[in-house]
């Protein structure tokens, strides 16, 4: 097994677009060596500590337990970000050896040998961490551990550079989600955590970064794919998924003013600074406005009380519930849409029963005989509906109410 820091790799320069990479290979002892963590893909510490939660660690081991047992065994290339150092790619005379009999190469083949062939020089001081490939570096540093003759097993792998500035890292990170779009479906968890062409999800990021009740991930769940708070978390009050989610509903389907592109456009491109500088306004609004509208949820986030104490059978707060965060936000929506601003909209439901264990919540988004929550997009529905509906506002359509009526009458008989 080679153990000493290997620092120049034969390596071909390539351009794509306005990227320009390197294709090398790594011996799988140089993965261990030199591929580390994707800490630096995000400054706050919370979200760089939630992507590395998402490598699960069961495909890890599967991946490494096929490395150790397939003779035939074959990756295809990592793509690796560079931070720190000065890697260095030095050109090299490449020719045609004449033996084999080949053909003289041209002036043009010359050239492009010339420029595109050499040597990749890392000084030691580099960090390099995996844009694509997280789980088979994982793997791969398993099955060394597993199995020393492993250390020498070679992989394809692309260099890209990767800088320490704002843009740097947006960068970066609009990469990885293009790869892994191209690859498979990616989660909204990597979504929110990474895609620099989703106007939602950079506003997100926003919110944990410099957003007083939330900076630094503080009263958020990063853990799991979905938005719900687990019954033994007692700390948080909200998710980042939520916190997505509760963006998207305060928008709506059909843009309302100050916006104007439709929520898809949103969802796929990176909107100007002024619609992003919105977007935030408007979550900013939301999340201040129910800790200044609900003393309860005020406490929580100036750190007096725990969110636990909300999710609570005798005191089971609409607003300590992802679910009930989304469906305030899209009621809020109908009546901005109406043209209520959203201080006005967020005034409106101040004194609606927010306790979830009330028998008007029964069957909306609580289930009295489970003990637990209702999150269908169904119910959610419904439950907006009965907000509006109760603080004297008409439903979002005609339709919602009926529904909503027919909810009522099926609830009264089965009582």
């Amino acid at each position: 097994m080679t153990s000493s820091l290997r620092k120049r790799f034969p390596a071909l320069r390539c351009r794509m677009g306005d990227w320009i990479y390197y294709v090398t290979y790594f011996r799988f002892v140089d993965v261990v060596q030199w591929i580390k963590p994707t800490e630096e893909v995000h400054a706050n510490p919370k979200l760089s500590e939630r992507i590395q939660r998402l490598l699960n660690k069961r495909h890890a081991s599967e991946i490494a337990a096929y490395l150790c047992s397939e003779p035939q065994r074959f990756f295809n290339a990592l793509v690796v970000g560079v931070y720190g150092g000065e890697p260095q790619f030095g050109p090299m005379d490449v020719t045609v050896n004449p033996n084999t009999g080949w053909e003289p190469l041209s002036e043009m083949e010359e050239v492009e040998l010339q420029a595109s062939v050499g040597l990749l020089q890392l000084q030691g001081t580099e960090r390099l961490f995996a844009i694509d490939g997280q789980h088979r570096v994982a793997g791969i540093k398993k099955a060394v551990n597993e199995s020393a003759q492993l250390a020498d097993d070679e992989i394809a792998v692309v260099f890209v550079g990767h800088e320490k500035s704002s843009k740097g890292l947006a960068r970066t990170r609009r990469l990885f989600t293009t790869l892994n779009k191209s690859a498979k479906r990616v989660s909204t968890a990597d979504i929110v955590l990474l895609d620099e062409d989703n106007s939602f999800a950079i506003t997100v990021r926003k919110l944990v970064n410099e957003f007083d009740a939330f900076r630094e991930g503080r009263l958020v769940r990063f853990e799991g794919n979905g938005s719900a708070i687990p019954t033994a978390n007692k700390g948080d009050i909200t998710s980042i998924i939520a916190l997505y989610e509760v963006a998207q509903d305060l928008y709506g389907t059909k843009p309302i003013a100050p916006f104007a592109a439709g929520k898809k456009a949103l969802l796929t491109s990176r909107q100007d600074e002024t619609t992003l500088g919105a977007l935030y306004d408007v979550s900013t609004s939301f999340w201040s406005g129910i800790a200044n509208t609900f003393p309860s949820l005020g406490r929580v986030f100036a750190g007096t009380q725990p969110a636990g104490d909300l999710r609570q059978p005798e005191v089971n707060h609409l607003l300590a519930r992802p679910v009930g965060q989304r469906v305030v936000a899209l009621a809020m929506h109908v009546l901005m849409a109406r043209g209520t601003s959203l201080p006005e909209a967020l005034a409106e439901f101040a004194g609606v029963q927010t306790n979830l264990s009330d028998e008007a919540w029964h069957h909306l988004l609580w289930d009295p005989v489970h003990g637990k929550m209702l999150t269908t997009a169904k119910n959610r529905s419904l439950a907006e509906t009965h907000l509006l509906v109760s603080t004297g506002n008409q439903a979002r359509s005609a339709v919602h109410q009926a529904k909503y009526d027919e909810f009522l009458a099926q609830r009264d008989a089965d009582a």
